[in-house]
């Protein structure tokens, strides 16, 4: 880290210390010092084991025109969501069949796992209940889990979107390398 950003940080890191303590005694600015330094140090050394063409590849891309159509298709799918959980409570002839589905992520990146995921769990009639980095996996509980695989597919199409808003390199290469293959992670 270049010394003028490393000063920024941790003189952000002291500040927001000195503001969750809410004092500006002598003491808290030397404990926010010290946490700051502590904080930096454990950082760097995480940051410093790798190449920079692998914190690279790594680092998530914003996509501004990937961002808004994940953002119309979250928003298409929750009104779906709506409309069809609202249509089973009017007409109970429709059973639920409730599950739980193991849905394999195609990219560990934590930003992407985080959007599919707050993404399903807005979605009514899914809430995701766990997620695993190792191997990239979200457990998700779904109302209408009749057939598992149509909807493990929907459920990974939140994770697609969620790439090419804003996944990193490596992902998104992950992405066209299963979309020129066909199938499926």
């Amino acid at each position: 880290m270049r010394w003028g950003r490393a000063l920024a940080v941790g003189l952000w890191l002291t500040v927001l210390w000195m503001l969750l303590w809410a004092d500006a005694a002598p003491g808290t600015l030397v404990g926010g010092v010290a946490i700051a330094a502590v904080v930096m140090v454990i950082f760097a050394r995480g940051v410093a084991r790798r190449s920079p063409a692998a914190q690279a590849a790594e680092r998530p891309k914003l996509s501004m025109i990937g961002l808004v159509i994940y953002l119309a298709y979250v928003v298409g799918k929750i009104v779906q969501s709506n409309v069809i959980l609202a249509w089973r409570i009017i007409g109970p002839r429709y059973p639920i069949s409730p599950g739980v589905v193991r849905v394999p992520l195609l990219s560990g990146d934590s930003l992407t796992m985080v959007m599919a995921a707050n993404a399903i769990t807005l979605t009514p009639g899914t809430l995701t209940i766990e997620t695993s980095s190792e191997p990239p996996v979200l457990y998700v509980s779904a109302l209408y889990a009749h057939d598992v695989e149509a909807l493990r597919r929907e459920l990974l199409a939140f994770e697609r979107y969620a790439i090419r808003a804003a996944g990193s390199p490596t992902a998104r290469a992950r992405l066209a390398d299963v979309g020129r293959e066909g199938t499926s992670p």
